[in-house]
């Protein structure tokens, strides 16, 4: 199967779009390992990738243990975004409450 894969993100380094072939009795687990594999082949001067999710362009995330033929078709996008990228958007406290701290 022909997936094409996008990573969408604030900055140009955070953006790309390839395609990877797959056989579609695979597990998602395994898509994820070829994006990850053949992003670092096409992107050799960016650093290596790391992600949580993908998404189809319906919104629902894919589970790892997923057949892919089951969970999307011929041609279909998987939206793809950097850990590193996920991770700098979440809402952190500058220092922890106490209630993180009781009993260290």
């Amino acid at each position: 199967m022909k997936i094409f894969v996008i990573f969408d993100g604030d900055s140009k380094d955070e953006k790309a779009r390839f395609v990877v072939f797959v056989d579609g009795q695979d597990i998602v687990a395994s898509l994820r390992r070829r994006i990850t594999q053949d992003f670092g082949e096409v992107f050799p001067a960016r650093p290596p990738l790391s992600f949580f999710r993908m998404a189809h362009p319906d919104g629902y995330f894919l589970t790892d243990s997923a057949i892919i033929s089951e969970v999307l078709q011929e041609s279909s996008s998987v939206l793809c975004e950097r850990a590193d990228a996920e991770i700098s958007r979440l809402p952190l406290p500058e220092q922890p409450g106490d209630e993180q701290v009781e009993g260290l």
